[in-house]
Parts: C-alpha cells; sequence; structure tokens
C-alpha cells in the first residue's frame, strides 16, 4: 500500500475532486479549492477508517495541507503524514516541497534581487520620482560645488548611500504569488523603492557631484597639479613661494596645505611644521603672519619638492579666480 504522503501527492495531481486517504490506521479527508491560480487543499483526520458522520458539522477543522501549482505541490502541514521534522525531507517525493522551504528560495532570490538592483538604485533608476527631474536650489547646487572641489582636490570619491534592504518576505507573500495576486519580484523591487525613496535629493546631489568632477567644474587646472603628486603618507613637504617680489621656502604640513587650497584659506603659522619655520617665512616675505592677514596663498606658491623629488612647478603666474569654496 501506498504512503499516505504518496496517495496524497497522486489524487492532488490528477484530479481537483474531494478525496479520502486511508493507510489502514488513519483516514484523510480532503477538499480542494480554486484561489486564482493555485488550488488549496484542506482536510481533516480521523482515526477510524470511516470519517464519523456523527460529529457536529461546527467541531469539524479543516487544516490546510498544501497548496498546488503547475505541477508542483507546497506542503503547509506534514504532520498529518507521519512527517516532523527537517530530517524527513527525503520523504517527501518528487516535486514536493515545504511553504517554508519555498520561502527561503524567495529570500535568497531577494538577496540576489536587491543586488541586482543597487546599482539601477544609486543611479536613480528604480525611484518613483526621476532624478532628472529634481530640480536643485541654488544652494544645493552651490554644495555640490563644494564637494566636487573637495574631492578632486582630495582625490576622494563621494560613497554610495547605504540603502537600506531591511525587507522581509512573509510566508502570505509566498502564498499570494502562487495565487497569483502578486508578483513577488516587482513586489520586492516596490518595497525596496518605499524604503528609500526619501534618499531621492541626495541621489540627485551625488550624480551631480559625480558629473562636476568629470567636468572639473569648480577647480582650477593649476590646482589638480598641485595635487597631483602627492600621497596620504606625506605628512609634511617643502615649499617655495614666491609674494611681494621675494622667494622663500618653508616646510608645511601637507593637511594644512590642502585645507588651505580648497577653502581659499592664507597661510598662517600653524600651518608650517613649527612655529619657528613658519616665522621664518614670514620674516623673510616681510607680511603678517595671523590667520586672514598673511596674504600668502596657494597660488604664491612656486615649487613643492618631498625628500629632493620635484611634486609641482608652477608654469606662470597665477591670476586670482573666484569659485565656489568649501568651509
Amino acid at each position: 500500500m501506498k504512503t499516505l504522503i504518496e496517495q496524497f501527492v497522486t489524487q492532488v495531481l490528477s484530479s481537483t475532486e474531494n478525496f479520502t486517504l486511508t493507510d489502514g490506521i488513519h483516514n484523510i479527508t480532503c477538499t480542494q479549492f480554486k484561489r486564482g491560480q493555485a488550488i488549496f487543499v484542506y482536510g481533516n483526520v480521523s482515526g477510524s477508517y470511516e470519517l464519523n458522520l456523527n460529529i457536529s458539522a461546527e467541531k469539524v477543522t479543516l487544516r490546510l495541507y498544501a497548496i498546488v501549482r503547475e505541477g508542483q505541490i507546497y506542503f503547509y502541514d506534514l504532520n498529518c503524514f507521519g512527517i516532523y521534522a527537517g530530517e524527513d525531507k527525503q520523504k517527501l517525493p518528487k516535486d514536493c516541497m515545504t511553504l517554508k522551504e519555498y520561502q527561503e528560495l524567495w529570500k535568497e532570490r531577494q538577496r540576489q534581487l536587491i543586488k541586482e538592483c543597487q546599482k539601477e538604485f544609486l543611479e536613480g533608476k528604480l525611484l518613483r520620482e526621476k532624478i532628472q527631474d529634481i530640480q536643485l536650489s541654488e544652494k544645493s547646487s552651490n554644495k555640490c560645488k563644494c564637494d566636487a572641489r573637495r574631492h578632486l582636490l582630495h582625490k576622494t570619491f563621494p560613497e554610495d548611500l547605504a540603502i537600506s534592504t531591511d525587507i522581509s518576505i512573509s510566508k502570505q507573500d509566498c502564498v499570494d504569488h502562487l495565487c497569483g495576486f502578486i508578483n513577488l519580484e516587482e513586489k520586492i523591487k516596490q518595497k525596496l523603492i518605499d524604503e528609500n525613496n526619501d534618499l531621492s535629493l541626495t541621489l540627485a546631489e551625488n550624480l551631480v557631484v559625480k558629473d562636476y568632477m568629470e567636468k572639473h567644474i569648480n577647480v582650477e587646472p593649476w590646482e589638480l597639479e598641485l595635487v597631483e603628486n602627492l600621497k596620504d603618507s606625506m605628512k609634511s613637504v617643502k615649499i617655495t613661494f614666491e609674494c611681494n617680489g621675494r622667494a622663500v621656502e618653508g616646510r608645511v604640513l601637507v593637511a594644512s596645505l590642502l585645507l588651505n587650497l580648497n577653502c581659499g584659506y592664507d597661510f598662517d603659522l600653524y600651518d608650517f611644521t613649527s612655529i619657528s619655520e613658519g616665522k621664518k617665512v614670514f620674516s623673510k616675505l616681510k607680511t603678517f603672519c595671523l590667520p586672514g592677514m598673511s596674504k600668502l596663498f596657494c597660488k604664491d606658491i612656486v615649487l613643492i619638492t618631498y625628500n629632493g623629488k620635484t611634486l609641482y612647478k608652477r608654469a606662470k603666474k597665477i591670476k586670482e579666480n573666484i569659485y565656489e569654496l568649501s568651509f
């Protein structure tokens, strides 16, 4: 005699009529309902060969045993078939799995889908409001110019935003997908959009910053040349300034050099490797050494060297330029 689960599989794949199964000990009476594109199989187990017809209809409880779609059976309850633990899954016939396993498959598909969609999302293609339709305010546009300038001069790149992927797939979602009521892939995408749509403006600004960087907007060619050979490992460099008709060299902190270049600040005593080093430079240039008063800027740099190697040499005198600066 076939096992109860083997009888069950044969019945649901061959007919949509109600049926009764028996293994000589238990009877399982099943009824099938069509729901969307799937068949739901409910049943009741009794301990005798015949269903006790004297039981009140109000006391008969039907449980969902399985959902059937396109020749595949997804079991919701296996206890009535004598299958209780995960290690008993090998007892399942071909083309059968539990609804929980089906849910896990979709969770894995969700991870793949999010990974596939991440690039599109960061490019703004999955947002309800198209990135290209977002009009940045003058304030936002100026901020983008400042950010682009900072990234170019520091040789960094805008970080991709952290996208919320806290999206759960419920058992009911899987059931609705089997019924054809929803497309689970589309629902996952929509949840991704709903969770992150408030990032539209930030994404738009990021894309504008990248565009400005590609076009070298808000930065001068000589500035890019000045930073081109600077390395993160360099703490200080030797700089030759030319100001007020005088030329003098001093050792400057690289961090201060980049800050002054990016923000348009003038040099002061604290930008040098020591106070005495700074005093020596300002004394020879006969200029003030206080912040905001020295009038010694990055445009006055004619030479930068590191361990005897030339990193930057000014080709010609630089005119004053006006651009958006980062503060």
